[in-house]
């Protein structure tokens, strides 16, 4: 009874032997440079399997050194190159020929004489300022302070190629004073740190040089000529504005000249100073006329049931009554109608004709007046914007506050050696650990 359990494992495991043993014997036939036709006979199925194990297994063994010695020894090399061999190079560099670096510091803010403050919505809400703000400037002054035209003008000025081409330079930091303006722009950008509060407008502006006495140089250079741009652009914002101002006068004062001839050749034409004041005149005139005509028909009705009609003193009624209708008649006439349509008059006009004609000449004299009007009083505005703008101009001038002057630096501030060193170790040890890892990576695929 305990005998058959016994033989019934033992089966199984002489079946794996049989299988594990042809695996084994190959590899120990590899690996001891036997004849690889020694290898016993395997199902078609796994025979490229172990035919790219083979290939592997000889090209990883050269010279009799084994593949995981010849891996080790490559990731010696490769860390003595990317890792060790950057160290020391950049201990010897920076402790022994970096040169020493200088710096110079300003800080400053574009500032304006103007206390008023800006009532544009927009502004207000956002929180942007307008084209016209000292924040504009602010970052006009950035870029200058990286253009060609600051390089060239301290070029001159300084003769910078000289200060960073200075004997004390260390070779990989000097300035090879025959390099195109290009190059020099390049170079000044990497001597110079700008940044801008947006909250404060404050701008600080650093520079350094070989030696304390140039970076001070340098930088109270710097700020000379950013103060002569901030007010190369208020000189040319005043200008602008006062010229916009004279434009406006120089157009309201043409527009009040031709309505004023507009307005006299309109009185040369209806022969009348003021068509108004004549037509009032006129009207009162008619309106005794109208009364005394009133009162005589009045006494002629009472004198009718007294006297005949041929009594002398009916005669002379009728008379005066006759005299201030034609009076009568006559001031209409001329009170309704303009010189112009007086002189080509052929027929006497009914009382609408005369009322259209009366109303015409006043309609056309109002209108005129109130456009003269409107436009002196568009003189007269122009006249005080102008003067106005003139007062802006001397009293908004924007300038360059310095609150914080360049000095003469006692210690360098560059080369800052530790870290550089530092930084130089790790980024060495990250790319040569990444590359290992990729290399790894790629064999294990390739396997």
């Amino acid at each position: 009874m305990s005998e058959v359990p016994n033989k019934r494992p033992a089966a199984p495991r002489k079946k794996a032997k049989r299988r594990v043993e042809p695996a084994s014997a190959t590899v120990t036939a590899l690996q001891t440079k036997k004849n690889p036709d020694a290898l016993p006979r395997l199902k078609s199925e796994t025979r490229p399997q172990i035919d790219r194990q083979v290939a592997l297994l000889k090209l990883g063994s050269i010279g009799g050194v084994k593949p995981g010695q010849l891996r080790r020894f490559g990731m010696g090399v490769s860390a003595l190159l990317f890792v060790v061999l950057p160290i020391i190079l950049s201990v010897l560099y920076f402790g022994l020929i970096a040169s020493d670096r200088y710096n110079a510091t300003a800080h400053f803010t574009v500032r304006s004489q103007s206390s008023v403050p800006s009532t544009d919505l927009l502004t207000s809400i956002t929180g942007v300022a307008d084209s016209g703000s000292t924040t504009t400037d602010s970052y006009i002054i950035l870029d200058y302070l990286e253009s060609r035209e600051l390089v060239e003008a301290l070029q001159e000025s300084l003769d910078i190629r000289a200060l960073f081409s200075r004997p004390e330079a260390d070779f990989l930091t000097r300035l090879d004073p025959e390099v195109p303006i290009e190059d020099l722009i390049d170079y000044w950008l990497g001597r110079i740190d700008t940044s801008f509060d947006a909250a404060t407008n404050i701008i600080t502006f650093e520079v350094d040089a070989f030696r304390a006495e140039d970076a001070k140089r340098i930088a109270d250079e710097v700020v000379l000529k950013t103060g002569q741009l901030v007010n190369r652009l208020s000189e040319q914002a005043r200008q602008d504005t006062v010229k916009y101002a004279r434009e406006e006068v120089t157009r309201a004062e043409l527009r009040v000249r031709a309505l004023r001839q507009s307005t006299l050749k309109f009185r040369e034409d209806n022969n009348e100073i003021d068509p108004t004041k004549n037509a009032e005149g006129q009207l009162t005139i008619i309106s005794g006329l109208e009364a005394q005509l009133a009162t005589i028909r009045i006494q002629i009705a009472a004198l009718r049931n007294e006297v005949s009609d041929d009594s002398p003193t009916i005669k002379n009624l009728r008379r005066e009554e006759l005299a201030l209708e034609n009076q009568l008649a006559r001031q209409k006439e001329q009170l309704s109608l303009p010189r112009s349509v007086q002189t080509n008059q052929t027929e006497t006009t009914g009382d609408e004709k005369r009322f259209q004609a009366l109303t015409s000449l006043l309609s056309n004299y109002e209108e005129l007046l109130l456009d003269r009007e409107f436009a002196e009083k568009m003189y007269a505005a122009t006249l005080a914007s102008l003067e106005r703008a003139r007062a802006d101009a001397d009293r908004n001038q924007r300038y360059l506050a310095v609150f914080v002057n360049p000095s003469v630096a006692e210690l360098a501030a560059y080369p800052r050696r530790l870290l550089s060193v530092a930084i130089i170790s790790i980024l060495s040890i990250v790319f040569w650990g990444v590359g290992v890892v990729i290399f790894y990576s790629i064999r294990d695929h390739l396997a």
